[in-house]
């Protein structure tokens, strides 16, 4: 054989090698799955996102060690949103134009946040999953939006109820951070205390990310109420708890579920205590399979006990990987199969979605004990 067919022979074999390679670096079938995370990395409410990603960084360790999704496995793309609407809205754009039709899926939590997205996913035919925001106002947020967090307006209807049902206070005051979330808070529990006999007697809001709230829990005192509902979240319940003791406010104290944050413990302190509020019913130290699985992996790999936001997290990348699993990785799909999600057996609750993406799932009454948010028990 001739030199010259040797060396046509071999630069033959070389092409179809590299050929092979650049058919393979463009069959989508052999690339990750990204499912979008628009989260605050950064700022006030970045604490929050820690105990999120846990939850997401342990769904996304197990499900591609079990072979990904159909072969394909999942990779989480972040993107930092600080909690702030138009902020998220550029991350979200962000990824969606990186990765176009190979995100199905984003989460996101904080309800503004999740309200300013929300038209968007819905245009893209992308599914948005909340794991953490109860706004009342996201039961209609848009036809892809999914909510793995109880909303307002069976949360806090309830704790209205247990104030004026099984406390029997008859007045209380309301502070409010004044985003969507607090509104909503407000609202709400006015409407069904007032409904229930008993009178909202002050009203006070807080810029988000105000660290100094005594001149509104001033007026609050002059009122004397029984009870004070705080719609709080990140540090500045904390802080106003701190300033509920400096000026020796003697009302009873009752918040959300975003009350459970290592501040409320740590710049509270015995103003904390005994604190009432209502949650999704997560238990870490429940004997049930599902939970024990989960909060045994939690506790190994970052040698913490897990809580309900971790929980709720899980739950939501579990999920969106079920739908793929079963119907493939496409928007519309996910979103028709998560509709018909039923008694699903979550670490947060057995759980199922309504005709508007609203998770049902039992909550329970929970308390501060000993600085540990713990289970009310009567």
């Amino acid at each position: 054989m001739s030199k010259k067919k040797i060396i046509m022979g071999v630069l033959a074999a070389a092409a179809l090698v590299l050929g092979g390679l650049f058919f393979a670096s463009n069959n989508t079938n052999d690339e990750s799955i990204k499912i979008g995370v628009v989260f605050p990395m950064t700022g006030n409410n970045a604490a929050y996102s820690e105990k999120f990603m846990r939850g997401l960084n342990l769904a996304q360790d197990e499900i591609n060690a079990e072979g990904g999704v159909n072969g394909r496995i999942i990779e989480l793309v972040v993107e930092d949103g600080m909690a702030n609407p138009a902020k998220s809205v550029s991350a979200y754009q962000k990824l969606h134009q990186q990765y176009g039709k190979n995100m199905p899926a984003v989460i996101s939590g904080f309800s503004s946040v999740v309200l300013a997205i929300a038209p968007l996913t819905d245009n893209d035919r992308v599914v948005l999953v909340n794991p953490v925001a109860s706004a009342a106002q996201l039961s209609h947020a848009g036809d892809y939006e999914f909510n793995v967090m109880p909303l307002m307006s069976l949360t806090v209807t309830k704790l209205a109820e247990y104030i004026k049902n099984e406390e029997k206070m008859e007045k209380a005051a309301v502070i409010y951070v004044n985003t969507d979330f607090g509104v909503s808070g407000k609202n709400i529990f006015k409407e069904t205390f007032e409904s229930l006999g008993g009178q909202v007697v002050a009203e006070e809001s807080y810029a988000d990310g105000d660290s100094d709230a005594r001149t509104q829990l001033s007026k609050i005192k002059q009122a004397n109420p029984d009870a004070i509902y705080l719609v709080t979240t990140g540090k500045s319940g904390g802080l106003i708890l701190k300033q509920i003791g400096e000026l020796g406010i003697k009302a009873r104290l009752f918040s959300t579920d975003g009350i459970e944050t290592p501040e409320t413990i740590s710049l509270g302190g015995r103003v904390a205590e005994n604190l009432i509020y209502i949650s999704p019913a997560f238990d870490a130290k429940s004997k049930h399979p599902t939970v024990r699985k989960f909060a045994d992996a939690f506790q190994k790999k970052y040698n913490l006990a897990p809580e309900v936001y971790g929980a709720n997290n899980y739950d939501a990348l579990k999920l969106i990987a079920l739908a793929m699993q079963n119907v493939g990785p496409d928007g519309e799909a996910i979103k028709n199969y998560l509709y018909g999600v039923k008694d699903y057996d979550g670490v947060s609750g057995v759980m199922s979605f309504d005709s508007n993406g609203d998770v049902i799932k039992p909550t329970i009454i929970k308390t501060i004990r000993n600085g540990e948010f713990v289970k009310l028990e009567k």
